[in-house]
C-alpha cells in the first residue's frame, strides 16, 4: 500500500504531526511518501520518501499571493499523484474547498482514495458552512477527527456518514520537547527570576487563542501572587500592538517576557523548561498540539472547556479547566494552580506518563492503518 502524505507548510503544529505520523506509519511497513516544502524543519530526520518541491506559503504576505501559491501547490499535488500513483492521499488542511473538491472528484474516478485528518473543521476567524465545504467533506472517503466533539460537528453540520468518520486522538510530542535544560538554567538564559511563578503561552497568536483574556487574568492574579510571571512565545497572526497596548494598560511590562516570532524547534525546549504551567485560554479550538507539547515537557496545563481539550485534560491530575471567556474563573484556577509549584511538578509527571501511554505514535499509526485497510472494504 502506498500512501501520499500532503503537507503544505513544512513548519508548525500540523507539519510536526504529519512528520511523526509518517515516521510511525513507515515503521509499520507502509510505503509512505511525503509531499512538502523544501524548508521543512524536520526534513533531516525523515527516513521515508520525501518530495520537497512545494513553495512555503508563510513567506507570502498578501491574501492573493497565498492563494496563487496554494493553487501551485495543488498543481504539484496532482502531478505527484499522477506520477507516483498512490493508493491513498492523506490530507491535513482545507484551504480552497471549490478547487480541492474538483481535484478529489477527478482522482477518485481513477481509484485514488482520500483520507482527511481534520485538525480544524472550520476556520474560526472566517469559517462558515458553505455548499463547497459541505460537499468536500462528504467527498472524502474517510475523515479522522481528534475528538468526539469534532466528530459530532461533521455528523451534525455536514451530514457526514458516521461509518466514514472516526475519532483518533492527537499524538504525543515528547520528542519536540527535546533535551530540556533544567528550570533554573532555562530561566537564567531567558533572564527570568528563579523564584518567579511562571506561566507560558506559546504558539500562534490569534484572537480565538485568548491571549488578551490571559493578560487580564494575570494582572488580577498578581494581586495575590505578586511573583507571577508570563512568558509569551509565538508568532502573531494579527497586530501584536493591540496586545502590547493592553500590557501597558495593565502595568505588566515588568512581569512579561515576549518573544513574538515563530519559535524554532531548538529554542522551544528553553521556554517549556522555564515554565511551571502552560496556559491555553482559548475561546474556541478543535484540538491543540500545544496541549500535547506541554505534556511531553512534563508541564500541566490550564485550559478552557472547549473542543477536544475537555476530553483530554483531567482536572487535578494533568491540568485545570475553566469556562471559556470567563476571566473570574481563569483567575481562580490560575491562583489555585500557581500556589503550589510542587503539586504542579507532580501533575506534570503524571501528564507525561499518561500522554506517552494514551497518545503514543505507535498506537495512532496502528489506528490509522486500520482506517487505510477499511477503505478497501467500504462500499
Amino acid at each position: 500500500m502506498k500512501v501520499l502524505q500532503f503537507d503544505t507548510s513544512g513548519r508548525g503544529g500540523i507539519a510536526h504531526f504529519i512528520f511523526f505520523l509518517s515516521k510511525s506509519l513507515a515503521q509499520r511497513g507502509i510505503d509512505i511518501e511525503l509531499l512538502t516544502t523544501g524548508e521543512n524543519e524536520m526534513i533531516g530526520e525523515m527516513d521515508f520518501t520525501v518530495h520537497p518541491v512545494l513553495k512555503p506559503h508563510y513567506r507570502i504576505k498578501s491574501f492573493y499571493g497565498k492563494g496563487f501559491v496554494y493553487l501551485h501547490t495543488l498543481w504539484r499535488l496532482a502531478k505527484t499523484i499522477r506520477t507516483r500513483r498512490p493508493d491513498i492521499v492523506h490530507w491535513h488542511e482545507i484551504k480552497i474547498p471549490t478547487v480541492e473538491l474538483c481535484l478529489l472528484r477527478f482522482f477518485q474516478k481513477r481509484d485514488v482514495r482520500f483520507v482527511l485528518s481534520a485538525h480544524d473543521v472550520m476556520h474560526f476567524e472566517r469559517g462558515r458552512v458553505t455548499r463547497a465545504l459541505l460537499e468536500l467533506y462528504q467527498q472524502f472517503d474517510f475523515i479522522i477527527a481528534h475528538a468526539e466533539n469534532n466528530r459530532q460537528i461533521f455528523l451534525q453540520k455536514f451530514n457526514c456518514d458516521s461509518k466514514r468518520t472516526v475519532v483518533i486522538p492527537h499524538g504525543e510530542y515528547s520528542d519536540l520537547a527535546g533535551s530540556m535544560p533544567d528550570k533554573t538554567s532555562a530561566r537564567r538564559q531567558l533572564g527570568v527570576a528563579i523564584e518567579n511563578r511562571v506561566v507560558l503561552f506559546c504558539g500562534y497568536i490569534r484572537r480565538y487563542k485568548g491571549l488578551d483574556l490571559l493578560l487580564k487574568a494575570v494582572a488580577q492574579a498578581r494581586e495575590k501572587l505578586p511573583d507571577l510571571f508570563l512568558l509569551i512565545a509565538g508568532e502573531a497572526k494579527e497586530d501584536f500592538a493591540l496586545y502590547q497596548e493592553l500590557i501597558d494598560q495593565l502595568g505588566l511590562q515588568e512581569s512579561i517576557l515576549a518573544d513574538i516570532r515563530y519559535i524554532p524547534l531548538d529554542r522551544l525546549p528553553l521556554y517549556l523548561a522555564a515554565a511551571d504551567l502552560v496556559a491555553l485560554p482559548y475561546r474556541q479550538i478543535y484540538q491543540s498540539g500545544i496541549l500535547y507539547l506541554a505534556f511531553g515537557a512534563r508541564r500541566p496545563v490550564l485550559a478552557t472547556r472547549v473542543g477536544g481539550l475537555q476530553e483530554v485534560v483531567q482536572p487535578g491530575k494533568n491540568g485545570f479547566l475553566c469556562e471559556p471567556e470567563n476571566i473570574d474563573d481563569l483567575v481562580k484556577n490560575l491562583v489555585v494552580a500557581m500556589q503550589n509549584i510542587e503539586v504542579l511538578e507532580k501533575m506534570g509527571e503524571y501528564a507525561y506518563i499518561q500522554s506517552k501511554e494514551a497518545f503514543s505514535w505507535e498506537s495512532i499509526a496502528e489506528q490509522i492503518d486500520r482506517v487505510y485497510q477499511k477503505l478497501f472494504t467500504l462500499e
